[in-house]
């Protein structure tokens, strides 16, 4: 088949011992680091939240696309119950969505989904408005269904925006 991968063995007689590590083919679906929880800046929850964090302050978003696959991946697996214990990370994640909406259009129906989905948390609804007012203007910029994605939010966060 052209695989690049070592024969199986199928010897019955094989010595165990002689198999070495290296011998067997990797896979990065089998790899301790790509378990939930595992890897650097994820914690247990497997949220990117470090990564996010560096991509906000740089405002690099069009280089984010693994920072984005790692956070869809993580809400598509939590339930509300799992999402509303990173509640206090909402603002960041508000803002990388925002950032990455407005310079990947390509993403925008994935990233529909995670916002509805992360809209049902009402901690995580009640954090739309603590982004900032530069990133919020961004939400007027974006397609119609992203704009409509934030309905609720959106409207708390400029009614906060026009207060201050």
């Amino acid at each position: 088949f052209g695989s690049s991968f070592p024969p199986l063995l199928v010897e019955s007689n094989v010595d165990r011992n002689s198999i070495s590590p290296l011998s067997i083919p990797f896979s990065p679906h089998l790899h301790p680091a790509s378990y939930s929880g595992s890897g650097t800046g994820r914690g247990m929850s497997g949220f990117p939240w470090d990564q996010m964090q560096r991509v906000v302050k740089t405002g690099n978003y069009s280089a984010a696309n693994d920072e984005w696959n790692t956070f869809k991946a993580a809400v598509q697996r939590s339930d509300a119950q799992a999402l509303a214990t990173q509640a206090s990370q909402a603002t960041l994640a508000w803002t990388f969505l925002l950032g990455f909406a407005s310079e990947k259009p390509l993403y925008r129906k994935h990233i529909v989904n995670v916002v509805e989905q992360l809209r049902e948390v009402p901690g995580w609804s009640a954090a739309f408005a603590s982004v900032p007012p530069d990133m919020l203007g961004r939400v007027d910029q974006l397609h119609a269904s992203l704009q409509e994605a934030f309905p609720k939010a959106a409207g708390a966060a400029a009614a906060a925006t026009q207060a201050a």
